[in-house]
Order: C-alpha cells, then structure tokens, then sequence
C-alpha cells in the first residue's frame, strides 16, 4: 500500500489510504490543498485509485504538494522523488484521491 509524503507550508506530513499514516501528527490532519475552478480548496485525503479506471463522471483537480512515494509500509526507506508539479485527483464523497499510472506512481496533472 503506498504512502505519500505532502508538503504543507515548512513541514511533511505522511499520508496513505484512509488518511494519516501511523506515528504522524499534523496540524492540518489528513487535509490535502487542491486547485479547482481556479481556487484552492482544502478536503480530507482518503486514499489512491488507478488511472486506468473511469473516472470521467468525477471531478479531477490538481493536488499541490505531494513531493515522494513509497511502497515501504514503514514509510522508512524506498522514497521515490517526485517532481515539484502538481498531479492528478479526484473527488468522491467529499474526499480526495489521488490518481496512479501503472507503475504506482502519481499522474501528472
């Protein structure tokens, strides 16, 4: 199951499906900032879904901040980097997801 690390304002915080990932603490919870009709907008983070579903009936946002995966389920080694740009979601029931290729690893938007 992948975790991600966001990058809110000076500090990470570790999310995975279903929301925070075990040990970690945050001001701003499992709360992710997306861009969506031009403005930003905050909703809970809930988990990943694969690109190659259909998702053409949701909404699909640019999610800022998601700066490295990992598959590790300790979230201590196996980063992988990703590059400052914004990546896929979408929204379900008030909630974001976050959209992955075939590899795992995050869309670009």
């Amino acid at each position: 199951m992948p975790i991600i690390r966001y990058r809110y304002h000076y500090g990470n915080t570790y999310l995975k499906r279903g929301g925070l990932a075990e040990r970690t603490s945050a001001l701003i919870q499992d709360r992710v900032r997306f861009t969506y009709d031009e403005g930003v907008h905050i909703l809970p983070f809930r988990g990943f879904t694969k690109a190659s579903r259909d998702h053409s009936n949701l909404p699909h946002v640019a999610l800022d901040g998601v700066t490295a995966i990992t598959y590790d389920p300790m979230a201590m080694s196996g980063w992988i980097e990703l590059p400052k740009r914004p990546h896929l979601a979408v929204i379900y029931k008030s909630c974001v997801y976050l959209v992955l290729d075939d590899k795992g690893l995050p869309v670009a938007y």
